[in-house]
């Protein structure tokens, strides 16, 4: 493949073209690599690139390191899903047409889509995340639920708690402070920290492609799940609770309810997304009768940046 192969995408015709790639998610779309750009200053693009006939789309975010000497380059922001996206299966000769070249380039990390079917296993470091099936019917869905987690949600909701989806700035402080009480009781144990300014943007974004949804126990808010939509796939990003509410099941209700509108709207996969290594949200998320699958990332340091990167280390700036 010839770098003149490919063309850039405008952000009209980016969202036009995964609006029609029924593997894309909204991890995928500019909406979410517009968000870390405005927190972390990357520079993004899309393109759309044409081997042996097959129409691939590929998105990355990009930030400068040591003085803009090296660049670090993500498939997707925050370790969540890029890779190449096409509208049929990719086969090994075409992603290795793609690979040889960002792989010569840049330093990287690439995390593979799941739902991408591929015709080969990718080599990587591998995850899994926890997807669950939608079908047509919720009543099916949770006969598959653990007996525990269907017995909270439903003492939850026989108990006062009640769901809704955010409606308006409040009700996003009322989220964001909550999830400030729950990093304090994690302590060292969080994987992960997003600003305030992270959720502001969210809360801007229609409620189509991001739902905020709020368990309320006596009038308060107590609980929360970030939810994303595209296309045929939900996702559930980040969830908070108060923790001396944790006895009203409150979590349990939430994805009940969230369940239950994915699957009265017709989404096929319902998906819990990769746990960060921590073992009791992965307990959690397996009560609601999910399956895993192999979530790929490919970490690559091109012959470019090796170069510079050794200079820099004789220096004195790297390690």
């Amino acid at each position: 493949m010839h770098p003149a192969d490919y063309r850039l995408l405008n952000r009209e015709d980016w969202l036009n073209w995964l609006g029609n790639c029924p593997y894309a998610t909204f991890y995928h779309t500019p909406y979410w690599y517009e968000a870390w750009q405005r927190i972390k200053g990357y520079r993004i693009e899309a393109r759309l690139l044409t081997v042996d006939g097959t129409e691939v789309f590929y998105a990355h975010a990009t930030k400068g390191k040591f003085l803009d000497l090296l660049d670090l380059s993500l498939s997707s922001p925050a370790g969540t899903y890029g890779g190449f996206l096409s509208r049929k299966s990719i086969t090994q000769p075409i992603f290795d047409t793609l690979a040889k070249r960002f792989r010569k380039t840049t330093l990287g990390v690439f995390v593979h889509c799941p739902l991408q079917p591929l015709d080969f296993q990718p080599v990587g470091t591998t995850d899994f995340t926890q997807i669950i099936r939608l079908g047509n019917s919720f009543e099916k869905l949770i006969d598959n639920w653990s007996k525990g987690h269907l017995s909270a949600a439903k003492k939850g909701i026989r108990e006062g708690v009640t769901v809704r989806i955010a409606d308006g700035i409040k009700d996003w402080e009322d989220y964001f402070t909550i999830y400030q009480q729950s990093l304090e009781n994690w302590g060292k144990q969080v994987s992960s920290r997003y600003p305030r300014s992270f959720f502001d943007y969210l809360a801007s974004l229609d409620k189509g492609v991001c739902k905020l949804w709020l368990a309320t126990f006596e009038g308060k808010v107590i609980a929360g799940s970030l939810v994303f939509y595209y296309n045929q796939h939900v996702s559930y990003w980040h969830g908070t609770g108060l923790k001396e509410y944790l006895p009203v099941k409150a979590a349990h209700v939430l994805q009940y309810y969230i369940l239950e509108h994915a699957v009265q709207n017709q989404y096929t996969w319902y998906d819990m997304n990769p746990s960060g290594g921590h073992e009791g949200v992965v307990h959690f998320k397996n009560g609601f009768g999910g399956e895993k699958m192999p979530v790929i990332t490919e970490t690559y340091t091109g012959s470019r940046n090796k170069l510079i990167r050794q200079l820099l280390i004789r220096a004195g700036y790297a390690q």
